[in-house]
């Protein structure tokens, strides 16, 4: 079970903030160093006003999970239904693919 952030404690999985951004709900988001040298976290603001923070990581980690944000990012409006502008829904001629496939 994942872990869900609280009032008290709002530090939660990676895969919580990732999934968040996935879906379109992550405002902005930025890194904070930590007490402990050569650590980091990802901390991230969601469009309801949210803020939610990782624990502390290598930053190997923390690399990572901004450049998954930043695809996310760009690409929630694509993925979450109802929420892409019709010039920027993907077309595929079914004719064109099926012509390709060998049978």
């Amino acid at each position: 079970m994942l872990k869900m952030a609280s009032e008290e404690d709002n530090t939660v999985w990676v895969v919580y903030i990732e999934g968040l951004a996935t879906i379109g709900k992550v405002k902005q988001y930025w890194i904070s160093e930590c007490r402990s040298s050569k650590r980091k976290r990802v901390i991230v603001e969601t469009d309801d006003g949210r803020v939610y923070k990782t624990r502390c990581l290598d930053e190997r980690g923390v690399k990572k999970i901004v450049q998954y944000l930043a695809i996310a990012l760009k690409t929630a409006d694509i993925l979450v239904e109802g929420r892409a502008r019709p010039s920027e829904e993907i077309y595929v001629d079914e004719s064109s693919v099926s012509e390709g496939i060998k049978t």
